[in-house]
């Protein structure tokens, strides 16, 4: 049986100290509010710091975005989840010549913004990685 999205997106960054927050994630999220078979793309910031890890699902229907945060007051653990209805309108991209480093910004109908950037995977040595990541991103929507 082939992997979903998902499945295959977080291998790349599952280890074993941030497995249960992935399984918790699709446990909690994505069975509940994606249909895999709908995911167009998947970008998550700061994968392996899990207390800020920022998910973006690009569906037929918009882009979905979940944010991991902890309330520190009656210490729970919460997932934020929106979905955004709005068309992308631009979008906006640099790169270096070398490929180390990229940023895109998406411009969307309502007035929102949201950007991505080679640093969001909080390894020095991987930006690359995030680099063509973004630029695959781009070439999609």
């Amino acid at each position: 049986m082939e992997k979903k999205a998902f499945e295959k997106h977080i291998d790349k960054y599952k280890e074993e100290f941030n497995e249960p927050y992935f399984r918790e994630l699709k446990e909690k999220v994505v069975n509940e509010f994606v249909n895999e078979d709908k995911i167009k793309f998947i970008y998550t910031k700061n994968p392996y710091d899990t207390a800020n890890a920022e998910h973006y699902f690009f569906l037929d229907s918009g882009l979905l975005i979940v944010k991991n945060f902890d309330n520190e007051r009656n210490h729970k653990h919460y997932f934020y989840v929106e979905h955004l209805y709005s068309k992308i309108v631009r979008k906006q991209m640099d790169f270096s010549n070398d490929s180390s480093s990229a940023s895109l910004s998406l411009f969307f109908e309502n007035g929102e913004i949201v950007d991505f950037n080679s640093s969001d995977i909080g390894i020095n040595d991987r930006e690359d990685e995030y680099s063509n990541l973004i630029k695959m991103l781009f070439k999609l929507i």
